[in-house]
């Protein structure tokens, strides 16, 4: 019965968490603070289910956890990472074309 209070604890502290965290994302996408941090946003919200994970299997079963969220992961962020960079230099890009037919005269 201990184990069903505590497992009962550890849900609705991470359901409160999710309640701020969802309202501090939206603040960031809201005013443009996110772009560019997805990813990271959800490694952080990851890292405290996991937390909740190892208050409840323990800290083994917790790394094992996080390992594997690792792996699959570190893909994903480093993909959303580069894809945002790319994404500003284009957009750089761009904004350096119109600037140069703006001054040479072209129509863009």
């Amino acid at each position: 019965m201990e184990l069903v209070w505590k497992c009962l604890g550890v849900m609705i502290g991470l359901l409160l968490f999710g309640m701020v965290y969802n309202a501090l994302v939206e603040l960031l996408e809201r005013d443009g603070h996110d772009q560019g941090y997805t990813a990271f946003l959800v490694v952080g919200g990851t890292l405290v289910t996991l937390g909740g994970v190892a208050l409840l299997v323990g800290l083994e079963g917790a790394a094992v956890a996080l390992a594997c969220f690792s792996a699959s992961g570190l893909p994903m962020v480093v993909g959303s990472v580069s894809r945002y960079a790319r994404g500003r230099a284009a957009a750089e890009e761009q904004a350096r074309q119109i600037t140069r037919e703006i001054l040479n005269g072209h129509k863009t």
